[in-house]
């Protein structure tokens, strides 16, 4: 009956049984053999599974591993701590080196959780008029981080902080720059605006150099720790 009813689905129409085992059709269309569709049926039924799997499956248990952490890291930047020396460029920079899916950097899924990250921390401390800007810096940071590499050494992942400590002085500062009405929109405007930033682009640089050693760190340190233990035998 099952069968019945799917084959008039394809066909068209209320189907006929043929009076031969196992053909069903429709008067003046072609016949279907029965064992053949359903064999079609399970193979279309088999493909949509695997599908499906590759869609909820496709993450690595080091992805699920590096998303943790990156949970923790956005969690961090509710500590105090100084003005700019934050974890979320950090942040950035890791999911971006560390999140892949099927063996290829998952550039989506890295900005969707630095930008809720960012977000969910920005309800409990607050927006500014250049958080646009903001956003868009961490943007590219998630780029240098695929720059970076799931192995990228220690070398290049500090060469990767302060990259990011660099692209987010100029385009937050920048942002500041344009929408805040106590800077002239002037050459000397922004030259002053740069200048007031100074400080705080020195909190931004050691604030990413420690929060990357961290953050790569404990990913390194838990993936190890996940790892299967080579057996020795004397």
């Amino acid at each position: 009956r099952v069968i019945k009813k799917l084959s008039a689905a394809v066909i068209g129409g209320a189907p006929r049984f043929c009076g031969l085992k196992g053909l069903y059709c429709e008067r003046g269309k072609k016949c279907y053999k029965g064992p053949l569709f359903y064999g079609e049926l399970k193979m279309t039924q088999h493909k949509i599974s695997a599908a499906s799997s590759d869609v909820t499956q496709s993450w690595d248990s080091k992805s699920w591993v590096a998303l943790g952490v990156v949970v923790a890291g956005a969690a961090a930047r509710l500590l105090p701590h100084l003005p700019n020396a934050t974890p979320i460029g950090a942040l950035a920079l890791f999911a971006g080196a560390k999140l892949s899916r099927n063996g290829r950097p998952d550039l989506t899924s890295s900005l969707l959780i630095v930008f809720a990250s960012m977000f969910l921390s920005d309800l409990v401390i607050g927006f500014n008029v250049a958080s646009p800007f903001v956003y868009l810096a961490l943007a590219g940071i998630v780029g240098i981080g695929t720059w970076v590499g799931s192995k990228g050494r220690a070398g290049k992942i500090a060469c990767g902080a302060l990259l990011g400590s660099i692209l987010f002085f100029v385009v937050s500062n920048l942002g500041v720059w344009l929408l805040e009405p106590f800077y002239p929109k002037t050459l000397a405007g922004l030259q002053t605006c740069f200048v007031a930033a100074i400080p705080f682009f020195r909190n931004t640089i050691l604030g990413d150099l420690a929060y990357s050693g961290v953050l790569f760190g404990t990913y390194a340190l838990l993936v190890s720790a996940k790892s299967p233990k080579a057996v020795t035998v004397n």
